[in-house]
């Protein structure tokens, strides 16, 4: 996949997340180290599992896990809020 072609999909899921019913919420972008270092080559991780850059209006957070390849997630940030 090309690197246009991941941020098209990463787009897409954006949409998906910021049209549910879940109201407004920030979102966030989770994605691997090797996806990111891919994405951003000449970007850094400022502090422990994020970075300070944001894509499509949103934060990144850089996922450090054991399993290697290019994955990402998108969510909402924060906790859920008991009625």
């Amino acid at each position: 996949m090309t690197d246009n072609e991941i941020f098209a999909r990463i787009a897409s899921d954006v949409a998906d997340v910021g049209n549910s019913m879940f109201g407004v919420r920030d979102i966030t972008i989770w994605m691997t180290k090797d996806l990111f270092n891919r994405l951003f080559p000449e970007q850094f991780v400022l502090q422990k599992n994020s970075a300070m850059i944001t894509l499509f209006g949103c934060r990144i957070k850089v996922v450090i896990t054991l399993c290697d390849g290019m994955h990402w997630i998108v969510g909402y940030e924060g906790k859920v809020e008991e009625e």
